[in-house]
């Protein structure tokens, strides 16, 4: 679905949002796995520092020797060194070095150095102080070549690196499908709330432009008998442009009214017809009215009967029958007319705003009546329906839950 300019805006700062917190999230994340994985190798390094160690002191106490053991002369080298750093014994690949560390600091200490006699590479060095058998003291050095931990970070890095992209990749495509698939709701709203705009200033407009060209053609050609007759109509203009506002007003505060409470809905039917009686030709049973306790607001579900039943009235051929029951934890409201009815493939339609249907059942009123509602009475939790009434006309039937 194509997204209006605004949302497809927004959409490409919440996508470019995302990836750059991941980034940011994946590059801190990766400079710390490395490292981790770093110390875990050195640690291994050092712990076979330590066997070997161990096991040089052994051949170091046993008297004086010139060459150390050492299996691997291509990655390992020994020295015993006096304090002051002559050399008293040492691995055959170090014939002839210097020592090839410092006096630790205390008993033992490990670190890391740039090359040793035998290569240039790194090397991990364990320096033990040893007290011999004649009281003299001595240091152990013992060296590792630690290209392979080099190696094992580079190839892990290489990983990372190589996988970022492509990571960044899905998750951009992967945020902008979410993304898209979130805002598509707020796309067709924001096309409906478009649309209703564009439908509201044109109602708007049209009785205004029809009472101006009135009074502007009466006022330049007319006698003053014809003048005070569109004046007349006008008023009429001016009071359907007013009835607009007030649903219009109705539409924008929804929701924003007074709590809801229990409501005895039989009284509120009751009572609006009643009052409308006697605005209307048609004919109005309510005998078919029984009690019924819903959670509303008496604002709107006055609004709720009161359009429902103009509406029936001014379709009605001549009667409008209403009923009300509680039934299975629902209260149902049935206001059927007489009138020409709605046929099938409408009945959804004449719940949208400014709806325009066959001229027999859309004479009078704004449009917004049946739209206002359908939306008080989804937000209560019920449901609003178009049938077929036994009258011959049309049924609307209002669903909502009982109070108790």
């Amino acid at each position: 679905m194509t997204l209006p300019t605004a949302l497809r805006r927004l959409r490409f700062r919440l996508v470019a949002v995302a990836v750059s917190v991941t980034a940011i999230v994946f590059v801190l994340a990766a400079l710390l796995i490395v490292d981790q994985q770093r110390d875990r190798l050195l640690d291994l390094v050092d712990d076979a520092l330590r066997v070997r160690a161990d096991e040089l002191v052994a051949v170091a106490e046993a008297g004086r020797v010139t060459r150390l053991p050492i299996a691997d002369l291509d990655d390992q080298a020994a020295q015993v060194a006096s304090p002051d750093g002559t050399v008293l014994a040492a691995s055959a690949n170090l014939d002839g070095a210097t020592a090839i560390a410092q006096q630790p600091a205390g008993d033992e200490q490990i670190r890391t150095v740039d090359g040793l006699p035998i290569e240039d590479d790194e090397y991990r060095i364990l320096s033990r102080r040893i007290e011999l058998a004649d009281d003299t003291t001595v240091v152990l050095h013992v060296a590792e070549n630690i290209d392979d931990v080099a190696d094992g970070v580079l190839a892990l890095r290489s990983t990372l690196l190589l996988s970022f992209p492509a990571l960044l990749l899905v998750l951009g495509a992967l945020t902008w499908w979410l993304v898209g698939a979130a805002l598509a709701p707020v796309a067709e709203n924001a096309r409906r709330q478009e649309r209703f705009v564009a439908d509201a200033s044109h109602e708007l407009r049209r009785p205004l432009a029809r009472a101006r060209s009135r009074l502007e053609v009466e006022s330049l050609h007319g006698d003053p008998a014809d003048l005070r007759s569109s004046a007349v109509d006008s008023l009429g203009e001016l009071s359907a442009l007013e009835s607009l506002l007030d649903e219009l007003l109705e539409l924008a505060r929804a929701g924003d009214a007074q709590p809801a409470i229990e409501i005895d809905l039989d009284d509120v039917v009751l009572e609006e017809v009643a009052a409308l009686r006697p605005q209307v030709s048609a004919s109005i049973d309510a005998s078919a009215v029984s009690g019924a306790t819903v959670i509303g607001r008496r604002s709107e579900l006055q609004r709720v009967v009161r359009n429902l039943v103009e509406n029936a009235c001014r379709h009605a051929a001549s009667a409008v029958r209403l009923g009300l029951v509680e039934q299975d934890r629902t209260a149902l409201l049935t206001i059927d007319d007489d009138g020409p009815g709605i046929p099938e493939g409408d009945r959804a339609v004449v719940f949208e705003r400014f709806a325009r249907l066959d001229p027999a059942r859309t004479t009078g009123g704004s449009g917004l009546g049946l739209a206002l509602v359908g939306d008080i009475v989804t937000r209560g939790g019920g449901t609003i329906a178009v049938t077929d009434s036994p009258l011959g006309g049309a049924r609307f039937e209002v669903v909502l839950p009982a109070a108790r």
